[in-house]
């Protein structure tokens, strides 16, 4: 049973790699997004002092644009 849990995991990981490869060389997408969610890093000042230059953000399309703040060490 854990070989088996194991082998699924890889073969996940596998896939979700693909689609990453394919959304960001085949597609050209911008930003790619796994389950919906893209990764960006913050490379100015400009969102400082609520954001830092070179802290990774998180981003999700979404229909209603309310701000919320998370703060983590």
């Amino acid at each position: 049973m854990k070989k088996f849990l194991q082998t699924l995991l890889v073969i996940f990981l596998i896939l979700i790699l693909l689609y990453v490869t394919y959304s960001k060389y085949i597609r050209k997408d911008k930003i790619t997004k796994v389950f919906g969610y893209g990764f960006l890093v913050v490379l100015t000042g400009s969102m400082e002092p609520e954001i830092d230059t070179g802290s990774l953000i998180i981003v999700k399309d979404s229909n209603n644009y309310n701000v919320r703040r998370y703060y983590y060490l």
